[in-house]
Protein backbone atom coordinates (compact mmCIF):
# COMPACT_ATOMS: atom_id res chain seq x y z
CA UNK A 1 0.00 0.00 0.00
CA UNK A 2 1.40 3.34 -0.89
CA UNK A 3 1.52 6.33 1.42
CA UNK A 4 0.47 8.61 -0.75
CA UNK A 5 -3.29 10.00 -0.78
CA UNK A 6 -5.38 11.24 -3.43
CA UNK A 7 -8.57 12.47 -4.27
CA UNK A 8 -10.67 10.49 -5.81
CA UNK A 9 -14.07 11.25 -8.46
CA UNK A 10 -15.83 7.79 -8.30
CA UNK A 11 -19.46 6.75 -8.20
CA UNK A 12 -21.11 6.18 -5.05
CA UNK A 13 -24.69 4.33 -4.55
CA UNK A 14 -25.10 5.42 -8.33
CA UNK A 15 -23.92 9.09 -7.95
CA UNK A 16 -20.40 11.12 -8.17
CA UNK A 17 -18.60 11.16 -4.78
CA UNK A 18 -15.11 12.09 -4.01
CA UNK A 19 -13.14 10.70 -1.85
CA UNK A 20 -9.36 9.88 -0.13
CA UNK A 21 -7.84 7.02 -1.82
CA UNK A 22 -4.23 5.24 -1.76
CA UNK A 23 -3.01 2.97 -4.52
CA UNK A 24 -2.52 -0.29 -3.70
CA UNK A 25 -1.15 -3.64 -5.77
CA UNK A 26 -3.67 -6.22 -6.71
CA UNK A 27 -1.73 -9.30 -7.80
CA UNK A 28 0.46 -6.98 -10.01
CA UNK A 29 -2.54 -5.02 -11.14
CA UNK A 30 -3.31 -1.29 -9.60
CA UNK A 31 -5.97 -0.70 -7.67
CA UNK A 32 -7.55 1.78 -4.92
CA UNK A 33 -8.74 1.80 -1.38
CA UNK A 34 -10.49 3.86 0.46
CA UNK A 35 -8.02 3.87 3.87
CA UNK A 36 -10.90 5.31 6.11
CA UNK A 37 -12.95 2.27 5.37
CA UNK A 38 -11.57 -0.40 3.89
CA UNK A 39 -13.65 -0.47 0.71
CA UNK A 40 -12.43 -0.86 -2.83
CA UNK A 41 -12.92 2.44 -4.97
CA UNK A 42 -13.14 2.56 -8.86
CA UNK A 43 -11.67 5.99 -9.92
CA UNK A 44 -13.11 8.21 -12.38
CA UNK A 45 -10.34 10.83 -12.08
CA UNK A 46 -7.67 11.31 -9.40
CA UNK A 47 -5.62 14.21 -7.80
CA UNK A 48 -2.92 13.39 -5.50
CA UNK A 49 -3.33 15.59 -2.54
CA UNK A 50 0.56 16.71 -2.18
CA UNK A 51 -0.25 18.61 -5.49
CA UNK A 52 -3.53 20.28 -5.00
CA UNK A 53 -4.01 23.61 -3.64
CA UNK A 54 -6.36 25.30 -1.98
CA UNK A 55 -8.12 27.60 -4.27
CA UNK A 56 -8.96 31.66 -2.80
CA UNK A 57 -8.70 35.28 -3.29
CA UNK A 58 -5.42 35.70 -1.66
CA UNK A 59 -2.26 34.96 -4.30
CA UNK A 60 -2.04 32.78 -7.04
CA UNK A 61 -2.67 29.72 -6.08
CA UNK A 62 -2.72 26.28 -8.40
CA UNK A 63 -5.94 24.89 -8.93
CA UNK A 64 -7.85 22.09 -11.05
CA UNK A 65 -10.23 23.70 -13.12
CA UNK A 66 -14.00 22.89 -12.46
CA UNK A 67 -14.83 22.70 -16.20
CA UNK A 68 -12.32 19.63 -16.28
CA UNK A 69 -14.17 17.97 -13.05
CA UNK A 70 -17.51 18.53 -15.16
CA UNK A 71 -16.37 17.09 -18.63
CA UNK A 72 -15.45 13.72 -16.33
CA UNK A 73 -18.80 13.76 -14.46
CA UNK A 74 -20.62 12.96 -17.52
CA UNK A 75 -18.65 9.98 -18.08
CA UNK A 76 -19.29 8.38 -14.23
CA UNK A 77 -21.18 5.64 -15.74
CA UNK A 78 -18.60 3.90 -17.01
CA UNK A 79 -17.11 2.76 -13.75
CA UNK A 80 -18.21 0.56 -10.91
CA UNK A 81 -20.23 1.92 -8.09
CA UNK A 82 -18.78 1.95 -4.86
CA UNK A 83 -21.79 1.14 -3.32
CA UNK A 84 -23.96 -0.61 -5.92
CA UNK A 85 -27.76 0.40 -5.52
CA UNK A 86 -29.72 -2.85 -4.63
CA UNK A 87 -31.66 -4.03 -7.70
CA UNK A 88 -34.10 -6.06 -5.19
CA UNK A 89 -37.50 -5.03 -5.19
CA UNK A 90 -38.24 -4.30 -1.41
CA UNK A 91 -39.30 -7.06 0.94
CA UNK A 92 -37.37 -9.90 -1.51
CA UNK A 93 -34.03 -9.47 -0.27
CA UNK A 94 -32.46 -12.17 1.55
CA UNK A 95 -32.83 -10.61 5.05
CA UNK A 96 -36.29 -11.03 4.72
CA UNK A 97 -36.01 -14.89 4.47
CA UNK A 98 -32.41 -15.34 7.02
CA UNK A 99 -34.54 -17.39 9.14
CA UNK A 100 -34.71 -19.80 6.80
CA UNK A 101 -31.96 -20.13 5.33
CA UNK A 102 -29.56 -20.56 8.38
CA UNK A 103 -32.02 -23.62 8.80
CA UNK A 104 -33.39 -22.49 11.62
CA UNK A 105 -36.54 -24.72 12.65
CA UNK A 106 -39.39 -22.73 14.83
CA UNK A 107 -40.48 -23.68 17.79
CA UNK A 108 -43.67 -25.86 18.20
CA UNK A 109 -43.67 -25.61 21.81
CA UNK A 110 -45.89 -22.59 23.22
CA UNK A 111 -44.49 -20.89 26.13
CA UNK A 112 -46.40 -19.59 28.88
CA UNK A 113 -45.96 -16.42 29.88
CA UNK A 114 -46.53 -15.06 33.84
CA UNK A 115 -48.52 -11.88 33.83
Amino acid sequence: MSDELYLIAHRVRGKPAFDIATKIDLGGEEGWIIPTSGHRAYPLAYWNLDALWICDDYGDKVCTPLDELKALIIHIDEIPDHYPTPTATPGTGTITNLFDRLSFKRSETKIARRV
